[in-house]
């Protein structure tokens, strides 16, 4: 008897779908109960999909990359080995007989482009920022593109400003950093944006010592 693994519950409650980042188990390996057999991705964080019951694993729906939605069944476990065997190539076909004409060969097909993996808040962001996916390499597991990299691309592309444009310098608040700032210079134009992280704040190291108004400055 199988039992489905679902990603149900791993979104979060406003979340809609989630992306496979990484398999922890194989077909035919056996699982045990509440054993980490997944990883996905959230907008929020990476999620490990626990085993729903003991077995051997039968089959695995969705590859690294693939976007699934919360709810949707990725594995199988069964409880017995039988199932596995499905999942073994059918046998070949016995010959045609003479008299029948060989089926057509099928076309070949095209060879497909590189797979853009991005996280599905990152593909939120690039839409809302005007930001093409294409090219653009990611810092997550694999080349994953989050966040950061397109909130990055768009203001790379913002701050290649032609020549002679004013400089402004952008701070941001306590608590915030330097992602604040792309929606904001999609507007500003004739302007090369400086945005700073400070003490603590985004990538910036946090210092030793609480900084003082003038180390700040």
């Amino acid at each position: 008897m199988g039992v489905d693994v679902t990603v149900a519950g791993a979104g979060g409650e406003y979340m809609e779908t989630v992306t496979i980042v990484e398999w922890r188990a194989a077909v035919g390996d056996h699982i045990a109960e509440g054993a980490p057999i997944a990883v996905v991705e959230t907008a929020k964080a990476a999620t490990d999909i626990e085993a729903p019951a003991a077995g051997t694993l039968t089959h695995i729906m969705k590859e690294v990359g693939d976007e699934v939605a919360v709810g949707e069944v990725i594995a199988r476990i069964s409880d017995g080995m039988p199932e596995i065997e499905t999942l073994q190539p059918p046998a070949a076909p016995s010959a045609p007989a003479k008299t029948t004409p060989p089926a057509p060969a099928p076309a070949p097909r095209r060879p497909a482009g590189r797979r853009i993996v991005a996280s599905p808040l990152a593909r939120r962001v690039a839409k809302d920022l005007g930001v093409s996916l294409d090219g653009l390499t990611g810092t997550g597991p694999g080349g994953r593109i989050k966040r950061r990299d397109v909130v990055a691309a768009a203001s790379r592309h913002k701050a290649a400003q032609p020549a002679g444009a004013e400089p402004v310098i952008l701070l941001h608040g306590f608590g915030a950093d330097t992602l604040v700032w792309p929606p904001l210079l999609l507007h500003l134009d004739g302007v090369s944006p400086v945005a700073l992280a400070l003490p603590g704040h985004g990538e910036s190291a946090q210092p030793v010592t609480a900084p003082s108004l003038e180390s700040l400055a």
